[in-house]
């Protein structure tokens, strides 16, 4: 990644960070907001080589509703890892746990989205399908940190491991 490139990142996380739907509340290090090339620095010393993987940079591995960019929080992660990370629902219903949706006939759906497409169950309790989603989902994030650990950093290895579902 060339210097240009982690300006335009630097420009993006700002971003984030004041105005982009789906980042409320996020927020960047007072010394990356002062200071670009600090952010720069901490990108070069942490990028890192994936079979030729776009990288992204991620700020939910390393802590549960992470909000805050900083040097502490952060990490670069391949794309296809980066996505499976989402903690946060998307229809905005906060009773139900994340993965799981209500049926037109009341019965609960537990949904694990992958790359490949994704893996549904549908249960009479929402308990049950909450289990199902979170039991899915770590064997999948535990199947790309296999898949992925000859290239991952070993602190981030370690981390996707330990990953807790919500």
């Amino acid at each position: 990644m060339c210097v240009y490139d982690l300006m335009q990142l630097w420009s993006i996380v700002k971003n984030r960070c004041s105005n982009q739907r789906g980042y409320e509340d996020c927020r960047i290090c007072c010394e990356w907001e002062r200071d670009p090339k600090a952010f720069c620095r901490w990108a070069l010393d942490n990028l890192y080589h994936c079979n030729g993987e776009h990288l992204q940079i991620d700020k939910d591995l390393f802590g549960k509703d992470q909000r805050l960019y900083s040097p502490e929080t952060c990490c670069f992660l391949p794309a296809s890892i980066n996505s499976v990370l989402r903690r946060k629902r998307r229809d905005g219903i906060e009773v139900l746990p994340v993965g799981v949706s209500i049926t037109d006939n009341g019965r609960y759906k537990a949904t694990v989205h992958h790359h490949t497409g994704h893996l549904t169950k549908t249960f009479g309790s929402m308990e049950e399908a909450g289990r199902y989603y979170r039991e899915n989902k770590k064997r999948y994030i535990l199947g790309l940190a296999d898949t992925y650990r000859q290239w991952l950093p070993e602190h981030i290895y370690d981390a996707l491991v330990a990953y807790e579902i919500p």
